[in-house]
């Protein structure tokens, strides 16, 4: 987990511009990759999941904070929320939906002209400012979180959950 928050910090540190495109599920990890990007765009398919509150992990949770509000990273996280790609645009995890491949297509090469017109000198230096300053004690809270007694098992017993919650799913609409 602290290489998964080395390789998060590096991505919203990254002196470029850096694009997230999601068609599909982003989960645990995968989503708080979209999240450290500075452009996040989806489809109508895209679907976020923050589950490492579920097992006792606390990894980049002040920057989705910062993405979508206090109160909604709260319901996320506290209630193990879903997000299709119509709540992740109205709550500011996705900055940009688009209908298909062609149109997202579109919308990458739109960001990626704008970029072109601001030199690389005052690209990165608007990133610098535009980006939230990194926190030690996330990382502290990370670790903490990850040193805890049971971790093996608290994640074992989440895919349990998981696993019953669809066979609950599956029988309910037997």
């Amino acid at each position: 987990f602290g290489a998964i928050e080395d390789l998060l910090e590096t991505v919203r540190r990254a002196p470029a511009l850096t694009i997230a495109v999601v068609r599909g599920a982003a989960f645990g990890a995968g989503a708080d990759l979209v999240a450290s990007c500075d452009y996040r765009i989806g489809t109508c398919n895209a679907r976020f999941a923050f589950p490492g509150s579920r097992f006792g992990v606390v990894l980049g949770t002040r920057h989705l904070a910062t993405l979508v509000g206090r109160q909604r990273a709260l319901e996320i996280l506290i209630e193990g929320q879903t997000l299709d790609a119509d709540e992740a645009i109205a709550c500011g995890l996705l900055s940009s939906l688009c209908e298909d491949k062609r149109a997202l297509a579109d919308r990458v090469e739109e960001i990626l002209r704008g970029s072109e017109s601001v030199d690389s000198t005052t690209l990165r230096a608007l990133l610098r400012l535009v980006r939230d300053t990194p926190s030690e004690q996330d990382r502290v809270e990370l670790l903490r979180s990850t040193w805890r007694e049971g971790l093996a098992t608290r994640i074992g017993n989440h895919a349990q959950r998981i696993r019953d919650e669809r066979t609950a799913r599956k029988t309910q609409r037997l």
